[in-house]
């Protein structure tokens, strides 16, 4: 019986120690900072694969024939590609609080995580190109590259 007993007091304080690990208190209303999209001054302008667009320096573009083919890698960040994206969808799962900036063709939240917060942006062209709308997504823990993927996807046009 004893065993029993201390069995289970040692699963209690195993418990206790697992769960007792302090966690980040959300954010305050308020308290997430609201962004503003750079300009694209300075920029290198782009023709690959039908479209024209500006990048700024830190993206490494790997150039294709087509627009499926073409990627798109910030500094540090995993390779980005076109895709479809529900932007009303997106938007919704955040709440307001965490918006940082807010249009409608472009989104960016804040993920807060335990190894330190995250930027989520996603940005659709408002014009058709090549029959659908292009869109980029990408979660970054620089907010630049957030702001600066926004500003990217933007400057798509066709050619």
């Amino acid at each position: 019986m004893k065993r029993v007993v201390y069995t289970a007091l040692a699963c209690a304080a195993f418990l206790v120690m697992l769960t007792g690990t302090k966690k980040r208190s959300m954010r305050e209303a308020g308290s997430i900072p609201k962004l503003t999209i750079p300009s694209t001054t300075g920029w290198t302008s782009n023709e690959v694969a039908g479209i024209r667009f500006l990048s700024p320096p830190n993206v490494t573009i790997t150039r294709a024939d087509g627009l499926s083919g073409l990627r798109f890698t910030f500094a540090g960040e995993p390779e980005l590609m076109f895709g479809p994206i529900d932007l009303v969808q997106t938007r919704s799962y955040y709440l307001m609080d965490y918006l940082m900036y807010d249009a409608p063709d472009a989104v960016i939240a804040l993920e807060e995580r335990g190894s330190g917060d995250e930027c989520r942006a996603a940005a659709c062209t408002t014009q058709a190109i090549q029959g659908a709308p292009l869109c980029l997504d990408i979660r970054a823990q620089p907010t630049t590259h957030c702001v600066e993927l926004v500003a990217l996807v933007r400057s798509i046009q066709p050619l």
